[in-house]
């Protein structure tokens, strides 16, 4: 895309999350997608093209393969923080055995926070020395997966 991308190569160490292609690429087409939209990204055009820069604002993303769960495999992310939820096999959906009884799974890990900008791969959980920011996250995520059940619902068809 010559008229739209600098020609020449570089590195961009801005966090882009998949959320942030919809609203880009409504941008790049001159597609004004309106105050009222409510996407999870955000359009992240002017970095692409070299002409500016982003404001990083909260990530969120969960992996599970049938339903969503806020009790495991969900994490966020903010500024340098990392919180997750430690993935488990028995809410995820992607075991091969049969459905486990939700009254026999174990009670969720504990929450995990890591600081990515001295330990990028996230191997101190440093969550016992900042209670307040896990709480604060915790609270930012439970509300993300309250509007992710509200849509979800939303387009299921029950």
């Amino acid at each position: 895309w010559p008229a739209g991308l600098p020609e020449e190569s570089r590195a961009c160490t801005d966090l882009i999350h998949i959320t942030d292609w919809l609203p880009t690429l409504l941008a790049a087409c001159g597609i004004d997608s309106g105050p009222e939209s409510d996407f999870d990204g955000m359009n992240v055009l002017p970095l692409l093209q070299g002409t500016g820069t982003i404001t990083q604002i909260p990530r969120f993303w969960s992996w599970n393969y049938n339903f969503p769960s806020k009790d495991a495999n969900t994490a966020m992310r903010e500024d340098c923080w990392k919180l997750v939820r430690p993935f488990m096999l028995e809410i995820s959906g992607y075991s091969t055995q049969p459905a486990v009884d939700m009254e026999k799974i174990p009670a969720p890990f504990p929450l995990q926070l890591f600081r990515l900008d001295t330990d990028p791969y996230e191997r101190n959980d440093v969550s016992s020395l900042f209670p307040e920011r896990v709480k604060e996250m915790n609270i930012k995520m439970e509300n993300w997966f309250e509007k992710v059940m509200y849509d979800f619902n939303d387009m299921i068809d029950w």
